[in-house]
């Protein structure tokens, strides 16, 4: 049988190692960098079934298992707000498609928000939703296992290469390095619909907040936040940002980010770092998962939540590989297939 290399190190590529090895194929998991460097290592660890379809919530749950089992996972919940009439609506039919996909979902009221969050304010909140059996946990610390896993199981781990110096004629190569992707995939003289997007977190001082604060999120700016050890730590929307451009700090970001926190919160928060980094991103903002071309597999474009659907996607992409099934039309790299300069395995 083939030797199937496995080209990035984050939460994805490793845990589609750890699949691979587990089925007794020899994989070598590389990264020109090291585990965990990339967007996996920066994430929020921020991880929800509230998704736009049954295929991505078949994804996170899978995830949400495996952390479960394998990480430091706190089902501290999941808050989404509603500000504008947009989002309202879309909280409304988030949460009839929630009940009908047998997701434990709930409408609180105010006075329980504010009973562990009292200066949260919310006279702009049209409608909430929380999915508690959602949570938290430790991105760099679960990514470093799943690669530990996939070295138990017997894959080899190669830090600080490029994989272009790994490939042997007869390799299978799985890409799953995030923004690294496209410039990965053209090594091999293959075309991939990405765009690169920069996200940018900052993380407060010491504030006076629950330990199970649960993850907090305005669908309609985008902000959200959780609790770690003692501090905050928050996003907004992605930023675009050229494909090959090195990620920046921008401080405009961090004062957004501060103030609206503030706003929310009605306490006083400051910044104690900020970081920022880059992901894939899809045209349909839909994950490329399955073969793009002879003995080449895709895993990436997960538009920022590579993290939260990556056991699942690693299921998806080893079963192909390994002959148990095929991904779907809708996540399929078949499906940019005329937009691509290579051929692609439609079978």
């Amino acid at each position: 049988m083939s030797r199937i290399v496995v080209a990035g190190a984050g939460m994805v590529g490793s845990a589609v190692a750890m699949r691979l090895a587990s089925a007794g194929r020899q994989v070598v998991l590389v990264d020109q960098r090291a585990v965990a460097s990339g967007a996996s290592g920066m994430a929020m660890g921020a991880v929800r079934q509230s998704l736009a379809n049954e295929v991505e919530i078949a994804m996170a749950r899978a995830t949400i298992n495996w952390l479960r089992e394998h990480s430091q996972f706190q089902s501290v919940g999941y808050l989404a707000l509603a500000t504008t009439i947009e989002s309202e609506i879309e909280l409304s039919r988030r949460f009839s498609f929630l009940r009908r996909a047998g997701i434990r979902v709930e409408r609180p009221r105010p006075d329980w928000v504010r009973s562990f969050l009292p200066s949260i304010g919310l006279d702009d909140v049209a409608a909430m939703l929380f999915t508690p059996e959602d949570g938290i946990t430790d991105s760099t610390h679960a990514t470093r296992t799943a690669a530990a896993l996939a070295v138990e199981a017997g894959a080899e781990l190669i830090e600080g290469t490029d994989v272009s110096e790994l490939i042997e004629n007869d390799d299978i190569i799985v890409i799953a390095c995030g923004a690294d992707s496209a410039r990965v995939a053209a090594r091999f003289n293959i075309t991939v619909p990405l765009e690169c997007v920069t996200l940018q977190l900052v993380e407060t001082e010491p504030v006076v907040v629950p330990g199970d604060l649960p993850v907090i999120v305005d669908i309609g700016s985008g902000l959200h936040f959780r609790q770690r050890d003692g501090r905050l730590v928050a996003g907004g929307s992605l930023q675009g940002a050229p494909i090959h451009k090195e990620p920046s700090v921008d401080p405009r970001i961090v004062v957004s980010l501060t103030d609206a926190l503030t706003r929310r919160l009605h306490i006083g928060v400051s910044v104690s770092r900020s970081w920022a980094g880059s992901i894939d991103r899809t045209p349909d903002g839909r994950a490329l998962l399955g073969q793009i071309a002879e003995r080449v597999y895709l895993a990436c474009g997960f538009s920022g939540r590579g993290f939260l659907l990556s056991v699942g996607a690693a299921q998806l992409v080893a079963g192909e590989i390994l002959g148990w099934g095929r991904v779907g039309p809708d996540y399929h790299a078949a499906r940019f297939a005329s937009k691509l300069a290579v051929p692609v395995d439609v079978k």
